[in-house]
């Protein structure tokens, strides 16, 4: 690799709001690079950033009521102006669905272009011609941007992409050479015209490296060719659009998008449009939409009716509301609510006021396109609209006479899957969603469980809840564990507290029951503590559970209730001395068999199953043993002396598992590099691990590695001049030239 560069600094790109407030939390060095981005193109295009806004959380805005749309835009306008410092000058309509009523929301709210598929043009108007001039997309030129006047009088720009490029860079394999990919650009500028052209495509960002993979490598060429060419330049649709402003009209195909042949009937009946296929069905497009339209109209009603009661205006709160959303702080909540409430709020109406105000966003949330994109409601996206369904729910059905859940159910009767194993909606619901429900007494079960297996239980569930804990003891009697104790859970996003007292009893094995009741005073906590424990050390275990029923009734949770990472984490636990057991007896067999498996393989004799499965755990249980003490040569002599034993019985590393398990450590390496003082030991430990992989024959995808190492080469520049040589050394090894480097350490 001769060159880094940010590729999203030369091309306009937008993100959803709510994947920039996933990177905020979780990747925040990777939200930083694009803000710079955008940054650095400002400074190149005249002020014209390359970023652009997206409605908020990627509903088909077409089927979205008025006050919805105008919701969708202004939170994506507000969540654009948090991220970026600045007001957007484009946004991303969710799979360009569009019709008018989408394009007059756009330029309220100051939106002065947005991008569509060619064929969502309907005919067009050259400038000072009265006559229009219908169109399709061989006919459209799409080299100029166009005005949409709008019933209002309103205008906005639109800018029609290459659908021809953008489908050979999707589905046909043009990133496979990033100078085919220059060349197929180019290759639609007309010579001849006396007009600025711009050639642009618009492609979902996994194309470039995930769908395609070097993908973002063929990007990357194409922007340096571009750079070097006197003929061309790089720019994004503000710049162009202040030059070139549009003077041919253009009018739309109406509820039209670039994914669906139907219009937008892909996310609301069984039209056709898939991803799969024949032999598979979507008829459970329409009963979703229905189910879900059906419950965002009781919300919405549930919304303003007791919204009154506690807000001024509970419609305008829910669009200044955005504003906690994005950054979700007490201080910030409750400063809000004091703008927005009728009176000035006690803590109960604080959290009364948000759960209203969260059981409308997530009315929003459960639209999530994605979910009627695919070709099957059981996949991830429809069961996570149907979580967000579940939590809108929740927080509705104290207000609402009948069960809103059922009402729903009934929608998703209607719904089948392509799966027998799941049915129908109702199905997945009563599978996948209702057990996914948490409320306060859950996260109190899941910190009291996990207490019970880890004594440094942090003070957070996730980023939704808090925890203050008032007591917590533990006994044991025999096999069986006890635990007594008290908490304060709060959530983050309601305001709401519960203070509740709690036991949990691990018999054995994964047996594991969590009991609890509300908190009266210290004095009863105290009571019922000393009494259970007493009866654990004198009594038989028949008898404290007894206790358990007579103070807190039943249990209401176990261990299939807790959240999925901890509860792996407890049953790993639970396992560990089992599993020692298995290892044990794996290792006696192997060591029995070695001279057996080697023979076999000599003759070509194919590894009887339960053979090759205990020689392949015992190998690689000692691969990783290897490398957990990995130190120099020693280790790498031993790992190969190993690797070649056992490809005479045939064995082959799992290449996906084992570069992912080699990766994670090479990042590990680097990452400490940022901090650490041991620079050569660092170096040397990344430098092993990459002779690993050449032991096991991994080609390493080292993209990552490659830019965290030039990161850190820049954020540690006059620490790493000391090392300058063994630097060179390990870039190299990473297939980074010298040129990459910074200047000193070239």
């Amino acid at each position: 690799m001769k060159r880094m560069i940010n590729n999203y600094a030369w091309m306009s790109f937008n993100f959803g709001p709510t994947l920039l407030a996933w990177l905020e939390r979780h990747a925040p060095r990777v939200l930083a690079a694009i803000q710079e981005a955008d940054r650095t193109s400002r400074e190149r295009y005249g002020g014209h950033g390359n970023a652009i806004a997206q409605a908020y959380n990627h509903t088909i805005l077409p089927l979205s009521s008025l006050r919805d749309k105008r919701l969708q835009v202004e939170w994506g306008v507000e969540a654009f102006l948090y991220y970026f410092r600045r007001e957007p000058e484009g946004m991303w309509l969710p799979e360009t669905a569009v019709d008018t009523e989408t394009l007059e929301t756009l330029a309220e709210f100051g939106i002065r272009f947005t991008i569509l598929s060619p064929r969502q043009a309907k005919r067009i108007r050259p400038p000072q011609l009265g006559h229009w001039i219908d169109v399709n997309p061989q006919t459209l030129d799409v080299r100029r941007p166009y005005r949409c006047r709008l019933p209002s009088g309103r205008e906005i720009a639109i800018f029609f992409y290459n659908g021809e490029i953008a489908q050979e860079v999707a589905f046909q394999r043009l990133l496979t050479s990033g100078e085919r990919f220059l060349e197929r650009m180019l290759s639609c500028f007309d010579p001849n015209s006396p007009e600025p052209q711009l050639v642009h495509v618009a492609t979902d960002g996994e194309t470039y490296g995930h769908h395609h993979r070097f993908g973002e490598m063929a990007l990357a060429y194409l922007i340096s060719r571009v750079e070097k060419d006197p003929r061309v330049r790089m720019t994004n649709y503000g710049a162009f659009l202040e030059r070139v402003p549009p003077v041919w009209e253009v009018e739309i195909h109406e509820k039209s998008s670039w994914s669906c042949a139907h219009g937008v009937e892909r996310w609301r009946s069984d039209c056709g449009c898939r991803l799969g296929g024949p032999g598979t069905q979507q008829k459970w497009r329409q009963p979703l939409r229905e189910g879900l339209e059906t419950l965002k109209k009781r919300i919405d009603w549930i919304f303003e009716t007791e919204g009154r009661k506690i807000l001024r205006d509970p419609w305008e709160a829910f669009r200044k509301y955005i504003h906690v959303v994005l950054v979700r702080d007490e201080r910030r909540a409750r400063a809000f609510l004091e703008q927005e409430c009728l009176e000035a709020p006690s803590d109960e109406q604080m959290s009364l006021a948000l759960k209203l105000l969260e059981m409308e966003r997530h009315g929003q949330l459960m639209f999530t396109s994605c979910a009627w994109f695919f070709d099957d409601l059981s996949g991830l996206e429809g069961v996570q609209i149907l979580r967000l369904a579940a939590r809108a729910i929740q927080l509705a059905e104290p207000y609402w006479g009948a069960s809103l859940e059922e009402e729903l159910l009934q929608a998703l009767e209607r719904a089948p899957s392509n799966f027998p194993q799941v049915g129908d909606g109702r199905r997945l619901w009563i599978q996948e969603v209702r057990p996914s429900v948490t409320d306060l007494e859950r996260v109190l079960a899941h910190f009291a469980v996990s207490s019970l297996f880890r004594r440094d239980q942090p003070a957070e569930v996730g980023v939704a809840y808090s925890l203050r804990n008032l007591d917590f003891s533990v006994q044991e009697a025999g096999s069986a564990h006890l635990a007594v104790g008290a908490a304060e859970v709060a959530s983050r996003i309601t305001l709401e507290k519960r203070t509740g007292m709690y036991a949990v009893i691990h018999f054995e094995g994964l047996d594991v029951q969590f009991f609890s009741r509300p908190w009266s005073d210290m004095a009863e906590y105290e009571s019922i503590k000393r009494d259970l424990f007493k009866t654990l050390r004198e009594g038989s275990l028949g008898d404290v559970y007894q206790g358990l029923l007579e103070y807190f009734q039943r249990p209401t949770h176990r261990l299939k209730d807790l959240f999925r990472d901890e509860q792996r984490r407890i049953i790993q636990t639970v396992l560990r001395g089992r599993l020692a057991d298995y290892q044990a007896l794996g290792e006696q067999l192997f060591e029995q068999d070695s001279i057996l498996l080697r023979r076999l393989g000599s003759l070509q004799y194919p590894i009887p199953e339960p053979m090759r499965v205990v020689a392949q755990f015992c190998t690689e249980n000692r691969m990783r043993a290897l490398l957990d003490r990995m130190q120099g040569d020693e280790e790498l002599g031993s790992l190969a002396a190993l690797m070649e034993e056992a490809r005479q019985w045939g064995y082959r590393p799992d290449a996906e598992r084992w570069e992912r398990y080699l990766l994670l450590a090479l990042e590990q390496r680097v990452e400490a590099l940022r901090t650490t003082d041991r620079i050569l030991t660092e170096l040397r430990r990344a430098q092993r691990l990459l002779k690993v992989a050449e032991v096991l024959s991994l080609p390493l995808n080292l993209w990552n590695v490659q830019n965290v190492f030039i990161e850190v080469c820049r954020e540690r520049l006059a620490v790493f001049e000391a090392f300058k040589e063994e630097v060179q050394a390990f870039a190299s090894s990473i297939n980074l030239t010298s040129e990459v480097l910074p200047l000193s350490l070239r």
